[in-house]
Parts: structure tokens; C-alpha cells; sequence
């Protein structure tokens, strides 16, 4: 299930379900943005051919490379019931 965050719509709150990666220096790097399982992300920008996207995680403003975002599996965040 889910799909690249480079497939997301923009403004869409997403939640990370997997990171396709085993580099240990691609894994550190998104972990130190707070890109983990189950972190929610919103997709802000995205520039034309394959450019970076501007994310938002925890609040904070982020840009990834094209091919950073397409590791991360990511589905529509489920909105809490009022």
C-alpha cells in the first residue's frame, strides 16, 4: 500500500508507512529530519523536473532531493474523529 511522495498531492497530510532504502547514509539523513515510520509529512512544493520538494515535518520546513523523496512510501493521513 501507499506510494512515492513524489506522487503526493500537494497540501495533503501524509503519514510515512516505509523508506525504501538500506544506505545507511540516506537513513541517517532522513532520520535527522524526522522522517521515520509514522511521521506525519504535508508535501508543500514541487518543482518541475524531478526538482526537490519542499516538505513539512513536525512543523518544520524541509527541501529533498527528487530522489531522496522517492524512497519514501507515504499514504493519506487518516483524519481524527471530532
Amino acid at each position: 500500500p501507499g506510494f512515492p511522495l513524489t506522487d503526493a498531492p500537494i497540501g495533503q497530510s501524509l503519514r510515512l508507512i516505509r523508506v525504501r532504502t538500506q544506505d545507511p547514509d540516506r537513513l541517517c539523513y532522513l532520520g535527522s529530519l524526522g522522517l521515520y515510520p509514522e511521521a506525519a509529512i504535508v508535501l508543500r512544493e514541487r518543482a518541475p523536473f524531478a526538482g526537490p520538494l519542499l516538505v513539512e515535518v513536525a512543523g518544520k520546513p524541509h527541501a529533498l532531493a527528487h530522489e531522496m523523496a522517492e524512497v519514501l512510501q507515504v499514504v493519506v493521513a487518516e483524519l481524527s474523529p471530532v
